[in-house]
């Protein structure tokens, strides 16, 4: 049987590497900000003011109310994903472990980013904002993002496109 890549272990168990190189939080503060700062400016200037002040407490509550939990750490050899809830176990990947990796933007919910470290093993990132999650990945496995694998793969390909279309010699 093949050995697990991705290790599930303590939280109290992590090697000690230092301060991590990413820290990515669940909770979307900048567009939370954006959305008061919006807000602001509807109300001064008078414009629909009632939608600004709607947008200020929308967000207030959105902050207020939203839990908030470290969602992946990235240090310089691995990374490690937490998971809300299970404040004992998380799960360690090393970065030379990654095969290849995804991103789906979710339609009704949260975006994901699917990594996979074996032929049967995945492991599942699910964040609201996921930008800064595709920029980690990028800066430390940009070669194993399937959409740019399977590029590469086109532009080796023997077809080639005919020089002029519609246009007969």
């Amino acid at each position: 049987m093949e050995e697990m890549r991705a290790k599930l272990c303590r939280i109290a168990d992590l090697p000690q590497s230092g301060k991590p190189v990413v820290s990515i939080n669940i909770k979307p503060y900048v567009s939370i900000i954006v959305c008061i700062l919006v807000g602001i400016l509807m109300i001064a200037t008078q414009f629909v003011w009632i939608v600004g002040a709607i947008l200020i407490v929308v967000a207030l509550l959105v902050l207020w109310k939203t839990p908030n939990y470290t969602l992946l750490e990235a240090y310089p050899d691995y990374f490690v994903v937490y998971t809300r809830g299970d404040e004992e176990f998380c799960q360690m990947v090393r970065w030379d472990e990654v095969q290849e990796w995804v991103f789906r933007q979710g339609k009704a919910g949260m975006d994901m980013i699917v990594i996979r470290v074996s032929e049967e093993e995945f492991v599942f990132i699910n964040a609201y904002s996921s930008t800064k999650l595709v920029h980690c990945f990028n800066k430390f496995v940009p070669d194993k993002e399937a959409h740019r694998q399977q590029q590469a793969k086109m532009k080796n390909s023997p077809f080639k496109w005919p020089e002029k279309w519609g246009r007969k010699k």
